[in-house]
């Protein structure tokens, strides 16, 4: 299911986090694109919160990988932007990651072989006055996006 919003404040971006994170279970994977400063990271700080992450949740562009237990989930949150190729996203262990908690990707494109079972998708975009994401989920998830505006 393909679901196109319109997210106005930082508070929009957080009811959108607030309404995956129920749905979310281990192996899940949440692959985030668009460009630079577009808000991946703070989308993933706003389900952090929600998944009971006590501690500050900060981009891993440098160390590729940061791990945060939360109350409900073990979070991995991976940053790709640097990695050249397949082999390099191989070497991280994301197939073990998915055994063990939800895998948030940013810049998700060479990840691609890897995502089997349930990926949600998110592509974040601005426009002249606004940010918009596209959101893609498995067609067995049912959520409630109250609150948010749709485009």
């Amino acid at each position: 299911m393909t679901r196109n919003f319109i997210l106005k404040s930082e508070e929009d971006t957080t009811k959108l986090a607030k309404s995956i994170a129920p749905h979310l279970s281990i192996g899940d994977i949440i692959a985030l694109d668009g460009t630079l400063g577009v808000g991946k990271t703070f989308f993933t700080k706003q389900l952090g919160l929600e998944l009971g992450v006590k501690e500050v949740i900060n981009s891993p562009t440098f160390v590729l990988v940061n791990i945060y237990q939360g109350d409900k989930l073990k979070l991995f949150h991976i940053d790709l932007y640097r990695l050249k190729n397949n082999e390099d996203i191989w070497s991280l262990g994301i197939e073990e990651m998915l055994d063990e908690g939800v895998v948030v990707i940013e810049w998700p494109e060479l990840a691609q072989p890897l995502m089997r079972g349930r990926t949600f998708k998110l592509n974040f975009s601005f426009d002249e006055n606004d940010r918009k994401v596209e959101l893609n989920v498995p067609t067995t998830v049912k959520i409630d996006f109250a609150g948010l505006t749709s485009n």
